[in-house]
């Protein structure tokens, strides 16, 4: 099956392929070993590296072809073998399986010599093994003993009785070292992953390599991490680490040290593997390339030290690209994959960061410099002054791990540099400093987040004038999740600097607030209100917007959304004052229009649009209402404050709505009304009333008496 969204870790084998600048040095290596074929001495090579620096793939250059070079008349050749320690379970099975591979590599060649070695190397084997066994297997004896047994006599128990007279352990290796001096080719031995081992089995494979396996004519090359090996071996030989280097100066004839990668190196094969999975991820996408490029552009602020650590970095990216790639701002995702690998301490600190409620609401980007403490980390350096002095929670972050300051700065933005437009953009973006991004990038979960392929489609939408989408993607979106549509709607408004976008989108999203809920929502206000006030800021800040195109939407649209519409706008236009007209005109029953709620406070403001685009209704209206006892209470509790609490209750009348009132009917003539009904009106005695204690239907009435009263005594 071919790997769509991750790239090949393989070692290197060739030199196409060689983007760490190892090919130089493997070639001077490969050419020092053929140039001493003829030297019969035994030769232990270790390449030394650190885990993940590309010992494997420098091994590999070495290995490849290397067999294939112009050879003197009668000059040796040479043979390759490959042992990987770390595929067996035991130091025995390791130790026997080392030989029984090493002879059928030989057995290949077909060639006498080499296949009476191979049957001297199985003979060897079975001897190491049977001195195993001699050392172990006996007889218990009264005294608690052993009644050892010889090698040979394991051997012949085992079934392999050796010919001849009885032979020595010395003995077989003389005689394989006499045949391989005699053949004259270099076998050589490719050995890997030692560090991987245990201690003990890094000591037998030592051990094999200088002592039971040190033949004529056979060279080992080695690859391992020196500084684990030795520690490794310190504690099993010695007192430490330095007692566990000598005893490597003792096992190889020559050390190499990996050759160092440079940096320039390191980003040819970060863009490289980057480049791979582009192309699989985002083929024709290029704003998700573009952000890809600047991936790349950033390389030099990236703290590598082996192609390993990219490695892991890229796979962890492409993880997470696969999974949120469209959901999240694919260059702060590298960031955050990037921490993860390097430092995944500060990464579990970042996953864990609770952001304080105060901010969360919507708009609001992540300030690290905040002094409030919310972390237990947090709380736990904040107080030690001697390691962390800082005050503030990114302080404490650039303390702890001061080789991210960069990348903290970069990602967290400081609140002070940021502006209501740019949080916008920072929420378009998709950035991880806006509240309604953060946690996307450690949870992967957006279940309960908008798609942003929905937006996509959306703005595609827009710019084509599809009128489904209202079907496709609106009216969905809505019915996932009010709150975050409504935003996502504003911001699609906010950014949209096109005209005839702005008025088909704007048109849309008039004609569905039936769909909205009424109950309250950002800083009390309703969606509605949210939507009306996204519509209207916008419409009023744009150019040439004509609003004999939206006389359809307005026809759909509640008297109250009018309202509220006609306030954001801030603007006299005969349109949508003609619609609010036509609405109040449509209404058989006044009390419809003097329901006794706190929502209904913007009729006053109809009240004022009535009055100057149709007085000879509004007078009627008027006329109705002053006949009618209940119609007239309602149409003065309209002029009352509300109180929005634990308990919500309408306040007194203030004086300023008071003259308001007046100036859309003489209250002279209010007062004449008010005394048909309310015969034994009385005054109270002080006109200054409290604006935060509750007030009934009455109360209000004897207020606007009051007021009037203390006009006229006056």
């Amino acid at each position: 099956m071919t790997n769509t969204h991750t790239f090949s870790q393989e070692p290197i084998t060739h030199k196409k392929d060689d983007l760490l600048g190892f090919e130089f040095y493997a070639d001077k290596v490969k050419e020092i070993i053929r140039q001493t074929a003829s030297d019969p001495s035994p030769l232990s090579i270790g390449v030394y590296g650190k885990w993940g620096e590309g010992k494997t793939s420098f091994l590999k250059l070495v290995e490849r072809d290397i067999e294939l070079f112009q050879k003197p008349k009668n000059g040796a050749g040479i043979i390759k073998y490959h042992f990987n320690p770390w595929m067996f379970d035991s130091q025995n099975e390791m130790l026997f399986e080392f030989f029984n591979g090493l002879s059928k590599r030989l057995f290949i060649e077909k060639n006498d010599t080499l296949t009476n070695i191979g049957k001297q190397l199985i003979k060897y084997s079975k001897y190491l093994k049977s001195v195993k066994l001699s050392a172990s297997v006996g007889l218990p004896m009264l005294a608690g003993g052993k009644i050892a047994f010889s090698p040979n006599e394991v051997m012949e128990t085992l079934g392999y009785a050796l010919q001849g007279e009885e032979e020595t352990l010395e003995g077989l290796r003389k005689e394989i070292n006499t045949a391989l001096k005699e053949y004259k080719h270099k076998i050589i031995i490719f050995i890997d992953d030692l560090d991987r081992l245990d201690k003990d089995e890094i000591y037998k494979l030592l051990k094999i390599v200088k002592l039971n396996a040190n033949f004529e004519n056979v060279v080992y090359f080695v690859a391992l991490d020196h500084d684990q090996v030795a520690k490794a071996i310190g504690q099993r030989y010695g007192d430490g680490e330095e007692d566990g280097k000598v005893f490597l100066e003792k096992i190889f004839d020559i050390p190499i040290m990996l050759p160092g990668v440079r940096k320039v190196d390191l980003k040819k094969l970060f863009q490289k593997k980057l480049d791979t999975i582009t192309g699989r991820l985002y083929p024709e996408n290029k704003r998700q390339q573009l952000k890809l490029d600047e991936i790349v552009n950033a390389f030099p602020l990236m703290r590598f030290k082996s192609p390993r650590e990219i490695y892991r970095t890229l796979h962890s990216f492409f993880i997470g690209a696969f999974a949120i790639g469209d959901e999240v701002n694919l260059y702060h995702l590298f960031w955050v994959e990037y921490i993860k690998v390097k430092y995944p301490e500060l990464y579990n600190e970042l996953k864990n960061y609770e952001i304080p409620q105060r901010i969360s609401h919507r708009g609001t980007i992540i300030d690290f410099e905040e002094t409030e403490i919310n972390s237990e980390f947090m709380r736990i350096y904040h107080n030690d002054a001697n390691v962390f002095g800082g005050t503030s929670y990114m302080d404490c972050l650039l303390n702890a791990y001061p080789q991210t300051k960069y990348v903290l700065y970069h990602l967290f933005y400081h609140k002070r540099h940021c502006g209501p437009k740019l949080e916008e953009e920072f929420h378009q973006g998709l950035c991880i400093n806006h509240v309604n991004h953060y946690h996307k990038y450690f949870t992967y979960h957006i279940s309960d987040a908008i798609s942003r392929v929905y937006i996509y489609d959306l703005k595609k939408g827009i710019e084509s004038k599809d009128i489904t989408i209202k079907e496709t993607i609106l009216l969905p979106l809505l019915e996932q999740d009010k709150a975050s549509a409504i935003q996502e709607f504003e911001n699609i408004l906010y950014f949209e600097d096109d005209r005839k976008n702005i008025t088909f989108f704007s048109k849309l999203l008039l004609s569905i607030l039936g769909e909205f809920d009424d109950h309250k929502t950002f800083i009390f206000k309703t969606e509605k209100e949210n939507m009306l006030l996204a519509v209207g800021t916008k419409l009023k800040s744009t150019e040439g917007i004509d609003f004999k195109d939206f006389l359809e939407e307005f026809k759909l649209m509640s008297l109250k959304d009018l309202c509220y519409l006609r306030i954001y706008l801030e603007i006299n236009d005969e349109s949508i004052d003609q619609s609010i007209v036509n609405r109040l005109n449509g209404y058989e029953n006044y009390k419809y229009i003097l329901i006794e709620s706190p929502e209904s406070t913007y009729i006053i403001g109809a009240f004022r649009i009535w009055k100057d685009t149709d007085p000879k209704s509004f007078e009627n209206f008027i006329n109705s209402i002053l006949k009618d006892k209940e119609l007239l209470g309602l149409f003065i509790r309209n002029f009352a404050a509300y109180t929005y609490s634990n308990t919500n209750f309408f306040n007194a009348i203030s004086l300023d709505n008071y003259e308001y009132l007046g100036s859309l009917v003489p209250i002279h003539i209010i007062v004449q009304a008010i005394l048909r009904h309310y015969p034994s009106m009385q005054p109270f005695d002080d006109f200054r009333f409290s604006l935060v204690n509750e007030s009934t239907i009455e109360d209000n009435i004897r207020q606007v008496f009051t007021y009037y009263k203390s006009e006229h005594q006056s």
